[in-house]
């Protein structure tokens, strides 16, 4: 079922604040829920030992308790925003938290293999180093690992001139290396997938099939045109303005071809096969921007907003559907037409990404509107946030809490799903949020609406010691 036409309808797509449960309260949720599913390792580092978790604890992804650094794993990512977000809440427990995840990846093996710059998944079990969710070799994720590379060099940032900066340079740069080096598609844009030597994977995969048969293959329709090459756009961008590469020249040949295609929007998701995924417009916008900001051209960053921005809007629900609380939310695409959380979290944040470069109230309460609507899914007693809303029944009732036809999936990823709110949260607190000591609600954040978003700092919670 496709997802009505977008209502014009001024303020259809909105929600307010709520006073008793603000997206400060949510994100500290989400952060609780990892911090509770997570434990030390053998050097006293955190770590979560599977990229799956019910709202009790922990379960494993199709037979396997397996770890990571990126997609489903995405502890890198994970660690960056905690840091970010400690910092501007005023919580140093939450800064030493996301720093232990950091560097349990950085020691965990998963950036020292002499070919292949970062291995995504490490099964708990084994200890076998992973490419992909489904477990086979012979391809890699090739966005995903860029995305991996682009969050290293971000978390340098927050602390340089250290060992852990240059850990994370070193890594990044053999990442910028490698995705620079790889073999493109035919049409100029990144494949979706790679071959450990750089080469293009050109088939699709069974990412729902059995893990312990070989998978099954076919042209990928999507190849040469995933959103996740977006991510190896953005992060080359990005690597060559900090100086640890010189992509300068693959980065115009890209955004060229992006705009020449009319944009490669299809699933970054690698179990979906979607030409029109919401994520990969966020995600295309944020990386015509970024390289537009390398090379000077302003064509590329008026197609970021022309065309990767406004394409959000047709994925807007601006209703509760079928009893659920999807106002506010995205579906994700029409395959697959569930609202996704942490595809939800990279719109919002592309939004507040738009504000900053070209200032319009609506940027902003578009990605407050979208944060507030993830905060009505949290559920138990730990913090747990829904990887989906699934307002259609496109999974089957055993998926959703209770049984019930349609609903919450009963399960979601640490880092991606339940996490993910971190970056746009973040982004807000640090570029939009109002500093006030004499209020009349009190001294703490405020939105641009006058709602009071937390204390500052926020209280400390036993669980952040």
């Amino acid at each position: 079922m496709r997802q009505e036409a977008p209502v014009d309808a001024p303020h259809a797509f909105y929600l307010p604040e709520d006073p008793d449960y603000t997206i400060v309260d949510s994100a500290l949720d989400s952060i609780r829920f990892v911090r509770a599913v997570s434990e030390p390792d053998s050097d006293g580092y955190l770590y979560c030992r599977s990229v799956d978790a019910s709202p009790d604890g922990l379960v494993p992804y199709r037979g396997r308790f397996m770890e990571g650094v990126g997609y489903c794993a995405d502890s890198v990512f994970g660690a960056h925003y905690m840091v970010r977000f400690g910092r501007a809440v005023g919580r140093t427990e939450l800064e030493t938290m996301g720093w232990s995840f950091l560097d349990h990846a950085l020691g965990g093996g998963f950036f020292d293999h002499p070919e292949v710059p970062a291995r995504l998944y490490r099964d708990t079990g084994t200890g076998r180093f992973l490419d992909n969710l489904e477990g086979h070799d012979g391809y890699l994720e090739h966005g995903h690992i860029a995305r991996v590379g682009h969050q290293l060099l971000l978390a340098a940032r927050l602390d340089p001139d250290t060992a852990r900066a240059r850990r994370s340079l070193e890594a990044a740069s053999r990442i910028a290396a490698w995705i620079d080096a790889s073999q493109r598609c035919s049409n100029g844009w990144f494949p979706r997938r790679s071959r450990p030597d750089g080469t293009v994977f050109p088939d699709a995969v069974d990412a729902l099939g059995p893990t312990d048969l070989a998978a099954v293959r076919y042209p990928d329709p999507l190849g040469d045109c995933s959103g996740g090459g977006s991510m190896a756009l953005h992060f080359l961008a990005a690597a060559t303005a900090a100086g640890i590469c010189d992509a300068a020249g693959s980065v115009r040949q890209a955004a060229e071809a992006f705009i020449d295609a009319g944009g490669h929007f299809g699933s970054v998701n690698t179990d979906t096969e979607d030409p029109a995924e919401n994520v990969s417009f966020a995600l295309g916008f944020q990386a015509m921007l970024a390289a537009s900001g390398l090379v000077g051209d302003t064509e590329f960053a008026d197609f970021a907003f022309d065309t990767c921005l406004a394409g959000l809007k047709q994925f807007e629900l601006v209703r509760d559907l079928n009893g659920c609380a999807t106002k506010g939310l995205l579906y994700m695409e029409d395959s697959w037409n569930a609202a996704c959380t942490w595809e939800i979290a990279v719109c919002a944040a592309a939004y507040l990404e738009a504000h900053w470069r070209r200032p319009r109230r609506e940027y902003v309460l578009k990605a407050l509107t979208m944060l507030r609507g993830l905060a009505k899914h949290h559920h138990g007693e730990l913090g747990f946030l829904t990887e989906a809303v699934d307002w259609d029944g496109h999974s089957v009732k055993t998926r959703h809490f209770g049984g019930a036809s349609r609903g919450d999936i009963v399960t979601t990823h640490p880092f991606l799903n339940n996490l993910h709110l971190l970056e746009p949260t973040v982004l807000f607190l640090e570029t939009g949020a109002i500093g006030q000591d004499h209020h009349e609600l009190g001294p703490g954040l405020y939105d641009l609406e006058g709602n009071r978003v937390c204390d500052l700092p926020v209280p400390c919670g036993d669980w952040m010691l």
